[in-house]
């Protein structure tokens, strides 16, 4: 069941983000974080959940975990790919391989932070995030190996 938290007094709490992590401690407070910032925020712990939610509700930013159990942060990429209405994504992940799926031709309006997240990176690419016009970005994920 996904949590969703909402700070009635912003003005950006029209902006839907999803934050999908197997972490509950890390879903807590990067939720609190965004809430407090504005944004109507709801959290998640898989991947299958966080497709299914996808397909349902129009989120403006995803916030994914590379590496979650069952159905991986890249599986969840390469369904985006099927879908008419894409969110503005945000990859994260510990590990430090990234640099190989950072540049990778089929993700180029990804953008990906590194664990432990710098909140200061994770403002900055979320405000980034809201003004993204690269919707277009999944339309080969389905050939990622």
């Amino acid at each position: 069941m996904p949590a969703t938290f909402r700070n009635p007094n912003s003005k950006l709490s029209e902006i839907r983000v999803l934050i999908v992590d197997d972490q509950p401690g890390i879903r807590t407070c990067l939720s609190s974080i965004l809430m407090e910032e504005g944004y109507l925020v709801e959290a998640v712990g898989s991947g299958e959940i966080a497709l299914s939610l996808l397909r349902a509700v129009r989120f403006d930013i995803l916030l994914l975990d590379i590496s979650l159990p069952g159905m991986s942060g890249l599986e969840v990429l390469r369904h985006l790919g099927t879908f008419d209405q894409l969110p503005s994504v945000i990859v994260m992940s510990a590990n430090t391989n990234l640099y190989r799926l950072h540049h990778n031709p089929l993700f180029p309006g990804v953008r990906w932070l590194e664990k432990p997240l710098c909140i200061n990176e994770l403002r900055l690419a979320i405000r980034d995030a809201q003004h993204d016009n690269s919707k277009h970005i999944f339309a080969n994920a389905r050939q990622l190996d």
